[in-house]
């Protein structure tokens, strides 16, 4: 989950089992069908890959940064990412209003 401030990777319990600090998310999410990884989208004031689209490592939380969703979150919030894997894992697929993402 995001926090404001980080991504938390918690057990059901709510114990965190792993941080990134620094990465403020849409709070939208999804992970891999084989739960290798989690992919997310960041918002543009995130301090670290702001809006980004990322792909993170379950277990090392390495971080590849898959591209640039140029939502722009203003406006009534006209667009959302909405990050998902496609059920092969093969593709991305997000929301955008703007042209050229």
């Amino acid at each position: 989950y995001f926090d404001g401030t980080a991504l938390r990777i918690a057990k059901l319990s709510g114990e965190v089992k792993k941080s990134v600090e620094g990465l403020s998310g849409g709070n939208h999410g999804s992970w891999t069908k084989d739960g290798k990884y989690l992919i997310v989208d960041t918002v543009r004031g995130s301090a670290l890959h702001p809006g980004k689209i990322l792909r993170i490592h379950s277990k090392t939380l390495k971080i590849d940064v898959i591209g640039s969703h140029n939502s722009n979150y203003k406006d009534g919030q006209n667009s959302h990412p909405h990050v998902n894997a496609s059920p092969d894992g093969k593709y991305i697929i997000y929301n955008t209003n703007n042209m050229g993402a």
